[in-house]
């Protein structure tokens, strides 16, 4: 943009992504649109994971769950790591990021309170095939696969039903975007 001097400030991004939000928000700030969605703390009962469950489960859940408080800056997990969890975010943004060198990497998703992350690891245990960097400070709850596959419980067929519909939804979706952006990078 230009300043009241007239001389241009130039401003360098790392990724297109990164470009397009930074512009997204000047836009949003201009019509004073709230962009501080960050900070704002969701209830599980409220996240995309948990939506619609009976209390029974989300109680689970809640009993189940390990909670973090992590700091900007945190790296939940990286690329290569074993693990078997997946994680729920009630407030704060995390990044998912595909390193390709020491220094570079392609932002895969970006996630905000109420969404969760980490389900491929959750269903079917195995290394990390994405790095996980927290953006702002945040709270999230970690399930294990463990946790839910040594529960002995009475709602445990309901909320193993309402984890599997839940998460293939998501995969599905994901599966498709990726399709079409191997699609579109084909044609480049």
């Amino acid at each position: 943009h230009i300043d009241k001097k007239n001389s241009i400030k130039i401003r360098t991004f790392v990724d297109t992504d990164s470009s397009f939000e930074y512009a997204e928000n000047k836009i949003l700030q201009k019509y004073s649109i709230d962009t501080k969605y960050k900070t704002t703390y969701i209830e599980l009962k409220e996240n995309a994971l948990c939506k619609g469950i009976e209390a029974q489960s989300l109680s689970l859940i809640e009993k189940l769950s390990i909670k973090h408080k992590v700091k900007k800056d945190h790296i939940l997990f990286n690329q290569g790591d074993m693990a078997d969890s997946l994680f729920i975010l009630l407030q704060g943004e995390v990044e998912i990021r595909l390193y390709t060198s020491k220094d570079e990497y392609k932002r895969l998703a970006k996630y905000n309170p109420g969404t969760f992350f980490g389900e491929i690891s959750f269903i079917s245990p195995g290394k990390r095939s994405a790095s996980a960097i927290v953006n702002s400070n945040a709270v999230l709850l970690e399930l294990t696969h463990n946790s839910i596959v040594n529960l002995k419980a009475q709602h445990k067929e309901e909320l193993l039903l309402h984890l599997l519909f839940k998460l293939g939804n998501t995969m599905g979706k994901e599966l498709r975007d990726s399709a079409q952006e191997i699609r579109r990078l084909e044609q480049v």
